[in-house]
């Protein structure tokens, strides 16, 4: 985790910074509104810059996201 560089685009146009994320940033509604390429890319250094040090699966606190892999088009 500590030196992964991915983020992935799930199937319905939304970035995660890590498979693990409960959270997403969504690119398809910048693309379908017209944004421009730079409001795309701060989204893309946004999602980024919120990826945490790692996954924390061991943690008693880890929440398993709703959504498998093989669900966002990994």
């Amino acid at each position: 985790c500590g030196s992964c560089n991915r983020f992935r685009l799930t199937s319905e146009g939304r970035l995660r910074n890590c498979l693990f994320s409960l959270d997403e940033t969504d690119i398809r509604g910048i693309l379908r509104s017209g944004g421009t390429d730079e409001q795309i890319a701060q989204a893309m250094l946004s999602c980024i810059a919120a990826k945490g040090p790692g996954h924390q699966i061991n943690s008693a606190d880890f929440v398993q996201p709703n959504r498998p892999m093989h669900s966002i088009g990994g």
